[in-house]
C-alpha cells in the first residue's frame, strides 16, 4: 500500500488544525493483463461538499522485475477479497489529537466493531463531537464553566466530557451502550489532570430505572450532547431497547423534558445534518403540536461562535 501511495502526489492537503491526520480513500484496480490503477482522494473535504485533492497512477504489476514464480501465483497473483467477510472483522481506527481553543491537545483512541462486538458508532470520533467540544471551550466566557454540573448524553469517545473538565466543569457522561463507556473512561483517565472532574456512567434512555437515578442526580447546570439526532435513530442495534422506539427527535425531547429544570438549566447539541435531521429537530420543537414545544426556546450558534472551519459548512448546526 505504501509503495502504490508513494507514487501519487496529493496537493494541496488540508491545513492540519483539529484534524490529526488526513483520511483517503484509495482504489485499486487490477486488470489480468497485469494493469493496475490506483486512485486516491482525500475524504474530510469531499464529504463536506468542499475542494478536495486528489490523484492517480497506472503501472504494470508484471514488470516488477525478479524471476517468474514458479508455480505461477507467489507474489504476482491478487487474491479478491470479500466484502462479505469484512463485517465480521474488527475495523480498528486511528487515535486522534484534537487540539482545543485552550491549546490544550486531547488524545482519543477510538475503537469500533461490527456487530458482534455491540460497539458501533459509538466508538467513534465524529465531527459533531469535535465541534461541541471545541464550542463549550470557545465560548467559557458566556456559560462559565468553572464549578458547574453537566449532564452528557451520548457521551460517545469522551471527548466533550474531557474539554468540559479541562474547564472545571462536574460532568456526568452518559451512554447506553456499556462498551462505548469502556472507551470514554480510558480516555478520560488518559487525559491527565483535569480542573473538574468526569463520572461515567450507563444511561438507557428507555429504561425508568436509569431515568430516574439520572434525574435524581440533577438538577444540572447544563445537558449536552452531539449526534444526538441521527438517522434511523442510530445505534439502535447497540441498546436493545431501542428497536422499536419513536425516532431520535421526538424520544430526545420527551427525554429533556424529564431531565431538565426549565429554569435554569441550558442544553446545547451539535447535530450533523446528514439527511434532513436539523429541519425535522427545529419544526418538532416550534410545532404547537409538540407536547413539549412550550419548554423550549431554540437559539442556533453565531457562525463566530464555532471552529473556523465549520463556520461556512451547512452540514452541523
Amino acid at each position: 500500500g505504501n509503495l502504490f501511495l508513494g507514487r501519487i502526489v496529493l496537493a494541496p492537503l488540508p491545513t492540519p488544525s483539529y484534524r490529526s491526520f488526513v483520511q483517503l480513500e484509495v482504489a485499486v484496480e487490477a486488470g489480468s493483463d497485469g494493469s493496475v490503477v490506483v486512485r486516491a482522494e482525500e475524504v474530510e473535504n469531499r464529504a463536506l461538499g468542499e475542494a478536495f485533492c486528489s490523484g492517480w497512477f497506472t503501472a504494470e504489476l508484471l514488470r516488477a522485475g525478479g524471476p517468474p514464480p514458479e508455480d505461477g501465483r507467489e507474489g504476482r497473483a491478487i487474491a479478491v477479497f470479500s466484502h462479505a467477510l469484512a463485517k465480521h472483522l474488527p475495523v480498528l481506527l486511528a487515535t486522534r489529537t484534537v487540539r482545543l481553543p485552550s491549546g490544550r491537545d486531547v488524545v482519543i483512541r477510538q475503537h469500533q466493531r461490527r456487530e458482534e462486538e455491540k460497539v458501533g458508532t459509538g466508538g467513534v470520533l465524529w465531527e459533531a463531537a469535535i465541534v461541541l467540544a471545541d464550542y463549550v471551550c470557545r465560548n467559557n466566557a458566556a456559560f462559565s464553566w468553572q464549578g458547574k454540573r453537566v449532564l452528557e448524553l451520548g457521551a460517545g469517545t469522551g471527548l466533550v466530557a474531557i474539554a468540559l473538565a479541562g474547564l472545571g466543569a462536574d460532568v456526568v457522561a452518559t451512554d447506553g451502550n456499556l462498551r462505548v463507556l469502556e472507551g470514554a473512561r480510558q480516555n478520560v483517565q488518559g487525559a491527565g489532570e483535569l480542573r473538574g472532574r468526569v463520572d461515567v456512567e450507563v444511561f438507557d434512555w428507555n429504561s425508568p430505572t436509569d431515568l430516574e437515578r439520572i434525574r435524581a442526580a440533577g438538577p444540572w447546570d447544563a445537558v449536552v450532547g452531539s449526534d444526538l439526532v441521527y438517522p434511523g435513530n442510530a445505534g439502535r442495534r447497540c441498546v436493545p431497547s431501542n428497536m422499536c422506539q419513536p425516532p431520535a427527535d421526538e424520544t430526545l425531547l420527551a427525554l429533556l423534558a424529564e431531565l431538565v429544570d426549565t429554569t435554569g438549566t441550558e442544553v446545547i447539541l451539535a447535530l450533523k445534518d446528514r439527511t434532513g435531521e436539523v429541519a425535522r429537530f427545529s419544526e418538532l420543537v416550534a410545532s404547537p403540536e409538540s407536547p413539549h414545544a412550550a419548554r423550549w426556546r431554540m437559539e442556533r450558534a453565531t457562525p463566530e461562535a464555532i471552529m473556523p472551519e465549520f463556520r461556512d459548512a451547512s452540514a452541523v448546526a
